[in-house]
């Protein structure tokens, strides 16, 4: 009965009388047997020839699943003894515990691979591997959460096991991307769950976002589970069937043991990394580093504390920090340092330390206290930066903050500072004290002939005279340029002053020697004197540059004391510069223009405009006085451009009046000519106004001309290139370079109105006006006297073919509407001798 229940198919064949094989072959045909497929004859043959042999046969799987061992045994009579027995309960024990055995296998293979991997990827990749290997999933993959924000999105890592690449392509194609936020599908789900998830038809989860595309890949079922660092969810692991598989309990409870041991692995590699981290930013540290134990010894340094003080870790290791001590710090510092840091905080500050070969440096060091667990002091942890270069910096900085680079005295902040010093002493003595200010005279004119390198030596060098001639207790300062202050206390009076300064100024005047070249320079001094000028060092400064103008204005080279009413002077001035300033936005100033006649046509060809100041308190005020002021404070380019654009302006007015021909000169002054939008400004005055450009002279002096000659020229040229004539005013005066003159740009020449003082007298002016016609004439210039006053200079002139004359011998200065009257009744052209021809060259030159 037992058989005909192993053999259900086959119950109704087991009677008496059937024959072996007749039963094989029909038990065979009516499918008795699990997976014989095509191997069917070839099993009934082999089973037949074995029959009756005395000794087991293969074990055999039924097709309801159950396993059956046989065993045959032959009778005394010659039968065959068959016993079928149904081993399924021993059979599934022992793939259990074979199954049992491969995922302990797979366990402990996964904890020495992950062990040896260099890094989290490469431990995660095996762990995937090795899964697939030992559970047959075809397909294994890894997701990562952010490192920052573990509510955000989990993403796929590029880290797979495929066992066929190409059939699963889109599969991976379509995990790749994705992004699953917590609790979105089976990723989401451990993730949030923080345990592992089995799916047992992917084709029946409809939360399963990728539900599609795995299907068509012939996937079946899927598991999960997270990689835990303690609580934190650090990866999430998914498998896939090829087909649906039962859940697996034993095969979840592994993962869960893989999950926990990944993690752990995953952790201690982070660890790892960290400290190897930690390690080379101490090894590659460009800070010295060192540690000690409780007592100060030394049990580490690091490379760049080698490289720094020169001593090897073999030479340091043992000893104590003492070693790199100085000896130029105060012990006080040393016990503070300890005192801190036994007590368990940190210690910040300074050391001047010693290097292995003698050498000092400056370093910046913290000392820290390291404690263990419970909180005990066991090292300290020092770190230093070689700052010596800083310190130098620092010092430079704090040197050049209160002296001057060039010189190296004082600067006008430390000068402030010691006179106040100085002063606060002579106030307790009682004693006087003399505050001078030294100028060199004409030191431009070194920096334009010889260069500016050239007048930093010869500052050098007054500097160095300069302190030769103090006192103990003197002080001198350079303020900036070639200005100097000196400051001598405990003066016995005017009188010991008077021979200081006297000697002072011979020192200074003494020869240089620059380039090989002897160069005498001279100084100017202002003096002012404690208390009687003064009583703190801001007013005795002024005063003494008060006096320093007045010294300059006597002539250079010598010395004045200062006086009140220089104060008064200087009000005053100021005063005038606020009405200056008041007469410019009121317009009450006002022009007149002198005659310019030409003395071979008998007639007035153009006119100089004039700027005159009547004062509504003061009366007219001289443009010597408030030219000067207008020049110092800058006024002089507001008012320069009013005078050009009211000179403009009546030019084209008296042209349109039918003098055609008539040119309006206008003086530009040194600080109007340095002004970067000259050019512009005479086209927008030309354009505002409507003269034409060539009825338009501007007069420019030679001191102009010969500053910053090429940037010069080149603003001349474009001012030409416009149509403007210009003149050299008060030639004779500067330079009066004759060969220069040659390449100057300039149309016409003004000689100096002191050639002409005298001029029927003195044979050697007569000479000189001589030559500069003949020059001017020979360039193409044409030639302008000015201040001609008498009919003896005018008959000279007319003797040397003076081609321009204008002075009080015409006219003075008249207002516009009086020009008009002259040219249509030239009242002088009865006085006027005839002119002397002069020669074809010159003629058609002008």
């Amino acid at each position: 009965s037992r058989f005909r229940e192993m053999y259900q198919p086959a119950a109704d064949l087991l009677n008496p009388g059937i024959g072996f094989e007749e039963l094989l072959r029909k038990t065979v045909a009516r499918g008795c047997y699990a997976d014989l497929g095509h191997r069917e004859q070839a099993w009934i043959a082999a089973r037949l020839q074995d029959f009756g042999k005395l000794r087991g046969l293969p074990e055999q799987q039924l097709r309801d699943g159950v396993w059956v061992s046989i065993a045959e045994s032959r009778t005394q009579d010659g039968g065959t003894v068959c016993v079928h027995r149904d081993i399924s309960a021993q059979r599934k024990a022992e793939e259990e515990l074979m199954r049992r055995a491969a995922l302990v296998q797979m366990l402990r293979e996964i904890a020495l691979e992950t062990n040896e991997a260099d890094n989290i990827p490469e431990a995660i990749q095996t762990c995937i591997d090795k899964v697939c290997a030992y559970t047959g999933f075809v397909i294994g993959h890894a997701w990562l959460p952010p490192e920052r924000d573990e509510t955000r999105e989990l993403v796929p890592a590029r880290l797979w096991y495929l066992r066929e690449p190409q059939r699963y392509l889109a599969f991976r194609e379509a995990t790749e991307a994705s992004r699953f936020a917590p609790g979105v599908g089976l990723p989401g789900r451990v993730w949030v769950s923080r345990e592992p998830h089995w799916i047992d038809d992917l084709a029946e989860d409809v939360n399963f976002p990728r539900r599609e595309v795995a299907v068509a890949a012939g996937l079946g079922s899927a598991c999960a589970f997270p990689v835990l660092e303690r609580d934190r969810v650090v990866a999430v692991l998914e498998f896939y069937s090829a087909g649906v598989i039962e859940r697996d309990t034993p095969l979840l409870n592994a993962v869960a043991h893989l999950a926990s041991q990944l993690g752990r692995v995953t952790e201690r590699k982070r660890a790892v990394m960290a400290l190897n981290k930690l390690r080379q930013a101490v090894e590659q540290s460009p800070a010295m580093i060192m540690i000690t134990d409780r007592q100060g010894a030394i049990e580490y340094v690091n490379p760049e504390f080698s490289a720094s003080t020169g001593y090897r870790p073999d030479e340091a290791i043992g000893r104590t920090p003492a070693l790199l001590k100085s000896g130029q710090m105060e012990p006080e510092v040393y016990r503070v340092l300890w005192e801190t840091i036994t007590s368990g905080h940190d210690w910040r500050g300074e050391f001047l330390n010693l290097r292995k070969d003698g050498s000092t440096y400056w370093a910046a060091t913290t000392v820290s206290p390291i404690r263990d667990q419970g909180g005990n002091v066991t090292h300290f942890l020092g770190i230093a930066e070689d700052v010596t270069e800083r310190k130098r910096s620092e010092e430079r900085i704090e040197h050049l903050a209160h002296f001057d680079p060039l010189t190296d005295l004082p600067n006008r902040a430390l000068f402030q500072a010691q006179s106040r010093q100085i002063l606060a002493a002579a106030r307790r003595s009682g004693r006087p004290v003399a505050l001078l200010m030294l100028d060199l005279d004409d030191f431009k004119d070194v920096n334009d002939s010889l260069g500016h390198a050239a007048g930093d030596r010869l500052l050098e060098q007054v500097a160095g005279r300069l302190k030769d001639c103090l006192r103990e207790g003197d002080m001198v300062a350079r303020l900036g340029g070639d200005e100097f202050a000196l400051v001598l206390p405990e003066v016995e009076g005017p009188e010991a002053v008077d021979t200081a300064v006297r000697r002072l100024l011979e020192k200074v005047a003494e020869p240089y020697t620059l380039d090989e070249l002897d160069l005498f320079v001279n100084a100017s001094v202002g003096i002012a004197l404690y208390p009687g000028d003064g009583e703190d060092a801001e007013t005795l400064l002024k005063h003494a540059d008060l006096a320093l103008y007045r010294a300059k204005n006597r002539g250079r080279g010598t010395f004045n004391f200062f006086k009140p009413a220089m104060d008064q002077e200087v009000q005053q001035r100021k005063s005038l510069e606020n009405d200056l300033r008041s007469a410019l936005a009121r317009g009450d100033l006002h022009l007149v223009y002198q005659p310019q006649v030409e003395l071979e046509n008998r007639r007035m060809t153009g006119v100089e405009a004039l700027v005159r100041w009547h004062h509504p308190e003061r009366g007219p005020i001289s443009p010597a006085q408030f030219i000067p002021i207008a020049e110092r404070s800058g006024l002089i380019v507001q008012l320069g451009e009013w005078v050009l654009e009211e000179a403009c302006r009546q030019a084209r007015a008296w042209r349109d009046a039918g003098m055609v021909e008539l040119v309006v000169a206008v003086n530009l002054s040194p600080v109007q000519f340095k002004h970067p939008d000259l050019v512009g400004m005479v086209e927008r005055v030309l354009r505002r106004s409507g003269l034409e450009a060539e009825l338009l002279n501007l007069e420019i002096t030679e001191g102009v001309v010969m500053q910053d000659t090429a940037a010069n020229l080149k603003l001349i040229e474009a001012l030409r290139a416009m149509g403007i004539r210009i003149a050299l005013d008060d030639f004779g005066t500067g330079y009066s370079s004759l060969s220069y003159l040659t390449s100057l740009p300039v149309d016409k020449i003004k000689i100096d109105r002191s050639f002409v003082t005298a001029l029927a007298e003195d044979p050697v002016r007569r000479s000189i006006v001589r030559s500069i016609v003949e020059l001017g004439g020979a360039l193409g210039k044409r030639v302008n006297v000015e201040g001609v006053e008498t009919a003896e200079q005018l008959a000279v002139l007319v003797g040397h073919s003076v081609d321009e004359v204008q002075g009080y011998y015409f006219s003075p200065p008249v207002a516009a509407k009086e020009i008009q009257h002259m040219v249509a009744r030239p009242a002088w052209q009865e006085q006027l001798p005839e002119q002397a021809p002069r020669s074809g060259a010159t003629r058609q030159a002008g």
